[in-house]
């Protein structure tokens, strides 16, 4: 004899009361703090003026996009310059933290200025040499006429 599992059958009214009540605001007056309470018509109002902005836009032409990113490559250019000196930054201080952590409490200041120093030095020689190597004129992998500082970078 095979086992079959019992399935209660619901009607059909009782199968959606569960979910209705997710539909009542009376619910969610008992279930939410009125801050979250707050939220919900605020995202409600997001959503439907996002909608709205989203479909009063004309479509671009291929013309209008290659425009637009030309004028937006220096911008671009520059924000991930500044994303990846954040990244540096934050990478030295995680190292500054391993080497204190992984010292004698003595040497602690002493391996921190180290790594001040450090990071003090190197800032120095991207702006001398890095920054002219990565946007001056010159083919597509190094720029070649910016040479020492970032005097090359004028078109």
């Amino acid at each position: 004899m095979m086992y079959r599992p019992m399935v209660k059958k619901l009607p059909e009214k009782r199968k959606f009361d569960r979910y209705s009540k997710w539909l009542s605001p009376s619910w969610y007056a008992r279930q939410l703090t009125p801050s979250w309470q707050a939220c919900i018509p605020l995202a409600l109002m997001i959503v439907a003026l996002w909608g709205y902005a989203g479909t009063a836009q004309t479509p671009p032409t291929l013309e209008s996009v290659s425009q637009a990113t030309a004028e937006l490559k220096v911008g671009i250019d520059t924000m991930w310059v500044m994303v990846a000196g954040m990244l540096v930054f934050f990478m030295n201080a995680g190292f500054c933290m391993l080497e204190a952590g992984m010292c004698r409490q003595k040497n602690a200041v002493n391996v921190l200025s180290k790594n001040l120093i450090v990071f003090a030095l190197s800032t120095i020689a991207f702006w001398a040499i890095g920054f002219g190597l990565m946007f001056s004129n010159g083919n597509n992998i190094i720029g070649t006429s910016g040479g020492f500082f970032p005097c090359g970078c004028r078109q």
